[in-house]
């Protein structure tokens, strides 16, 4: 766990971000990044509430990093090997199901979405419900709050992520390709084009 100290500049005493592990303390302000920056995606359709407790299924078997500074959290990492990110959805899924269905079928854009993702995976053939990348490590989200946003966050974030890893030879994640944003940022950091697909690219990065 990294210490935070203080830095002086003039007469003021700046506070330094640290970067240490998620606390189930952190989960409300994570979720709120969330919301922020990701309202428009699946998830952030959701309530604070439904957020948090998607969160909260991921605080075992996985890297979940914030940075954070005095107390308010500035970002957070989280990833893992995929069965155990996917038994953590799997744990969120059954614990909250009444509400998951309850917010589905009561938010405005939401309900044809899922029904979608349903049908597709219905009709999905075994070899095409596997995951096209090789990668059994990846990074399955990255957010910066806007206040902090411009400060070298996500790099750092993604630094110590690296360093919690080091041991593996790589890592992996997926982004849409309308995310030109991310696709740029993830670029400047190292990664590679594994595999492309008509609405996203699964991303490596090796260590070492």
């Amino acid at each position: 766990m990294c210490l935070q100290t203080n830095r002086r500049k003039g007469d003021r005493i700046m506070s330094v971000p640290l970067i240490r592990t998620a606390l189930p303390t952190d989960i409300q302000q994570i979720s709120k990044i969330h919301k922020e920056q990701f309202g428009t995606h699946f998830l952030g359709k959701y309530s604070i509430s439904l957020i948090e407790k998607f969160y909260l299924s991921f605080m075992q078997d996985t890297v979940f990093m914030v940075s954070e500074t005095a107390g308010v959290i500035n970002g957070f990492v989280l990833g893992g090997m995929n069965r155990d990110l996917e038994l953590a959805k799997q744990r969120f899924l059954s614990a909250n199901k009444r509400q998951y269905v309850a917010e589905t079928l009561t938010t405005p854009g939401l309900y044809l979405p899922v029904i979608q993702r349903v049908s597709k995976n219905l009709t999905k053939s075994k070899e095409e419900s596997v995951s096209p990348s090789k990668i059994p490590f990846r990074l399955l989200s990255i957010s910066v709050s806007s206040h902090a946003k411009g400060r070298g966050v996500a790099e750092k974030l993604v630094q110590a992520f690296e360093n919690e890893i080091a041991s593996l030879t790589a890592y992996g994640l997926s982004v849409k390709k309308t995310n030109e944003r991310a696709i740029g940022f993830y670029h400047k950091m190292g990664f590679e084009v594994e595999v492309e697909q008509p609405d996203c690219y699964y991303f490596v990065k090796k260590l070492g």
